[in-house]
């Protein structure tokens, strides 16, 4: 099975009830005349240095993308837009979050990926539920995000991101957790609060163990673990009992938990790559009827048992 990671978070998305994220703006543009009902005002690739300053009279304004050009400031007058809440600048060689985004009263969502934006300023609005920082510049993240009380999604792979402030306890709300390709050695325990967390994507880090806590995600259905080096996953993970999707390729695994025979909700499984000298034998028919995809390439298996062949729709790719 060949998906990119993006084809899999847009399917998170997609069952998350919020597959339009990625083209909340509408393509073309909208000429300033027409400023009195203009709801979404496009300059993506178009080559302008600035917003109007007149901003401010667009009343009905909801969005603004501004990608691939040379903007790097807000006008002051944005303060005025109350209807205002989504913000794109991906790929404008940002070194910083422009400061009047602090102005915007109802900012939603920012998109801010494909800059170098080294970290994430404290006046950024607390009204934030959705954050885009991928393929940034980030090293940490600071403990003044705990003010983001509303983020359901926060965006922050492809960074150089060392260690998750135990703030992120605050985040009651977050639904999705991407922070793959950092270089994050452990997870704060604190993970474990986040009890609306549906999806977390954790591929090619540092990750030698995760904690405990991981164990108390209730609504958590997918997990991708890939390229780290983890050697054991903690007992705990036998309560993910949503759990649906799990990917496991490219670690030091050698053995599965007791309890992994607790994920009965599992549809897709990937163990490739790792140091199983056998089959676990604690993946059964009994236990794991709905696997539709179970990847187990590059393993020292000599055989798969018997009942897991007579899962119906079950596809075992040796990848």
């Amino acid at each position: 099975m060949s998906r990119t990671d993006k084809d899999k978070i847009k399917d998170v998305f997609k069952q998350m009830g919020i597959g339009s994220v990625f083209n909340r703006i509408p393509e073309g543009t909208t000429t300033f005349d027409e400023h009195e009902n203009l709801t979404c005002l496009n300059l993506s690739d178009l080559d302008v240095k600035e917003l109007p300053e007149n901003i401010g009279e667009f009343g009905m304004l909801r969005g603004i993308s501004m990608s691939r050009t040379l903007i790097k400031e807000l006008p002051y007058s944005i303060k005025n837009n109350h209807r205002l809440e989504t913000i794109v600048m991906t790929d404008c060689d940002l070194k910083t979050i422009p400061m009047n985004i602090a102005l915007i009263p109802n900012l939603k969502t920012l998109k801010l990926e494909k800059n170098s934006i080294y970290r994430i300023p404290d006046y950024i609005p607390d009204s934030m539920e959705e954050m885009y920082l991928d393929s940034n510049m980030l090293t940490q993240i600071p403990d003044s995000i705990s003010k983001f009380k509303n983020l359901k999604i926060f965006d922050l792979s492809n960074n150089a991101i060392e260690e998750i402030s135990p703030a992120i306890e605050k985040f009651q709300n977050l639904e999705l957790l991407i922070l793959s390709n950092n270089k994050l050695r452990s997870l704060p325990s604190e993970i474990g609060v986040l009890k609306n967390l549906t999806a977390i994507f954790l591929k090619n880090n540092y990750l030698e163990e995760l904690p405990d806590e991981i164990g108390d995600l209730p609504m958590l259905f997918t997990m991708d673990l890939s390229d780290n080096i983890i050697k054991y996953l903690p007992e705990s993970i036998g309560n993910l009992h949503n759990l649906r999707y799990l990917n496991l390729e490219n670690n030091d695994i050698s053995k599965l938990p007791n309890n992994f025979t607790r994920l009965k909700a599992l549809e897709y499984l990937d163990l490739s790559y790792n140091q199983f000298l056998e089959f676990p034998n604690n993946l059964k028919i009994d236990n794991h009827s709905n696997l539709v995809e179970l990847m187990i390439g590059h393993t020292d298996f000599v055989s798969v048992p018997g009942d897991i062949n007579e899962i119906n729709q079950l596809a075992i790719i040796y990848k």
